[in-house]
């Protein structure tokens, strides 16, 4: 039996952690108003025009933590409407990376994709379909479907170990979810490589060169809206590799890495 002092500390450290859950709770609800009050001020700046100050406005809600899709998303139709296609299709592909099926970003990206004169996923019909399915998918959904299919591989194969009778069906069943499973992971390992090493044209030309330096030869040209991988940075320089497999030097103000935001 607990003595009076056991109980009274038991109940300090419940009301401890119920009031710091309250707080917490009480400061993400003002961080969500804050965030709100700021995205109707940067939305009535751009619903007059003023399409350099919303810019500016909603990137500080970014800065503050307010990331979303809305913010996203208002960001690339900002830059879109100053005819700034690169940038705008950066916070476009943000946009879509939380919210893949929302059909105005869609739109609007692929509005500016054929603007650019940019094709869809490159690649072998395989990648290109795995691409396509990638990029439909959130981050959140696919974490569900890991979750999902790895608990139902151990039942089914727990169900196998106990009613053997039911091994015509079951065992088969395990494995169609142990693939669907190594399907979702290999989603997933795609979208975080093309996150962390990925990046973005946003000049309206780059030259990519032989060598980390403006003496360097160039190699090839990429256009605004490319989308290329970093392999190595030097100083203001990025080694970079486009689809075609080609590699070439590439100044760094001249790309926006997907992980990074935009410089101001």
């Amino acid at each position: 039996m607990k003595s009076p002092r056991i109980r009274l500390l038991l109940f300090g450290c419940v009301a401890s952690a119920l009031f710091l859950c309250a707080g917490v709770l009480e400061a993400q609800c003002l961080t969500a108003r804050d965030a709100e009050k700021l995205f109707e001020q940067a939305s009535a700046l751009y619903r007059e025009n003023d399409f350099a100050e919303a810019i500016r406005q909603y990137r500080d809600i970014l800065d503050k933590g307010g990331e979303s899709a809305a913010v996203y998303y208002n960001l690339g139709n900002s830059f879109a409407k100053l005819g700034q296609f690169g940038k705008a299709l950066f916070y476009y592909e943000k946009a879509s990376w939380l919210a893949p099926r929302d059909p105005d970003v869609r739109a609007n990206r692929e509005y500016v994709l054929s603007t650019l004169g940019i094709p869809g996923v490159a690649g072998p019909w395989g990648a290109r379909n795995l691409g396509r399915l990638s990029r439909s998918l959130s981050q959140a959904s696919l974490f569900f479907y890991l979750t999902f299919f790895n608990v139902l591989f151990f039942l089914l194969l727990g169900f196998s170990f106990v009613f053997p009778a039911s091994r015509r069906w079951s065992r088969p069943a395990a494995v169609a979810a142990l693939m669907l499973f190594l399907t979702a992971a290999d989603l997933m390992r795609r979208q975080n490589d093309r996150r962390d090493k990925g990046a973005l044209v946003i000049a309206p030309e780059a030259a990519a060169r032989f060598g980390p330096s403006q003496e360097a030869t160039t190699f090839f040209k990429l256009a605004e809206g490319a989308e290329v991988r970093v392999l190595e940075t030097i100083g203001e320089w990025r080694k970079v590799r486009r689809a075609d497999g080609k590699i070439g030097w590439v100044l760094r103000d001249a790309l926006a890495a997907w992980r990074t935001d935009l410089p101001a």
